[in-house]
């Protein structure tokens, strides 16, 4: 699942700077050719010693550095929560977590990268090799991997836009932003998404909703996970259904 933000008034407002009455619009597209992306993402392999392709999941298993979530994981499936879990059904997250034998969720609380601590990290395993991360991307983070990679293929838009003074009559103030970054090279792809959607006004409830993930995948062997994943939801329906119209039967 993409990472929810809900947040307050005051953590709200530090996402978008407000400005004058004039709306401020940043509208900037990337369009590499994939020779030079390739060239230049020749060394994106995965997060620290999280290699995709090269890691399997009893090697993580074994790694005291690595430990599922104490609170989360610990009560459901892994299949239940994650970035590749599904949330809105238990009976679902079981079916898939007994049934699906070759793909794994893993999830990790914490992981850190010498002095970084990089959060709610989740790892897709097919056939126990690594094949995806799902990470929370920060703002330096992503400073980060644009000094390192470039910008990416994709684009960013920004839109602010901010009317009075808060607290006064006729006060507005509206943000929206969508940026989605692509890098990759042979082996592996990492996608970062982001949407960020908020009006505050004196005269009417604030609306804040945003979204955020960052994915980094086999291009080789992350659509086969994906591909088990969606398989066994199907298989899961089709017993639903089977067993709901027998139940009608019965009658």
């Amino acid at each position: 699942m993409k990472k929810l933000l809900f947040l307050f008034l005051v953590i709200a407002l530090a996402s978008c700077n407000s400005v004058g009455n004039a709306p401020t619009v940043i509208d900037e597209k990337f369009d590499p050719t994939l020779d030079s992306l390739y060239i230049q993402c020749k060394d994106l392999k995965g997060i620290g010693e999280l290699r995709i392709g090269k890691v399997t999941y009893r090697q993580v298993k074994k790694d005291k550095g690595i430990t599922l979530s104490p609170i989360l994981f610990d009560t459901y499936t892994n299949f239940y929560n994650g970035f590749w879990g599904e949330s809105s059904s238990m009976e679902l997250a079981n079916y898939i977590e007994d049934n699906a034998t070759k793909i794994k969720q893993f999830h990790v609380g914490k992981y850190k990268v010498g002095e970084l601590t990089i959060d709610d990290v989740d790892l897709a395993f097919y056939r126990d090799t690594l094949v995806a991360i799902s990470f929370d991307c920060s703002d330096k983070l992503l400073e980060h991997y644009k000094s390192k990679y470039g910008n990416g293929k994709g684009s960013n838009y920004r839109y602010t836009y901010s009317r009075g003074e808060y607290g006064e009559k006729g006060y507005v103030f509206e943000c929206k932003e969508k940026e989605d970054r692509m890098w990759a090279n042979e082996r592996v792809t990492m996608k970062y998404e982001h949407y960020w959607d908020q009006r505050t006004a004196t005269d009417e409830r604030q609306r804040v909703y945003g979204s955020t993930s960052c994915v980094i995948s086999s291009n080789d062997r992350y659509d086969d996970f994906l591909n088990e994943l969606n398989k066994h939801k199907k298989a899961y329906k089709e017993l639903k259904e089977a067993k709901t119209q027998a139940s009608y039967d019965s009658l």
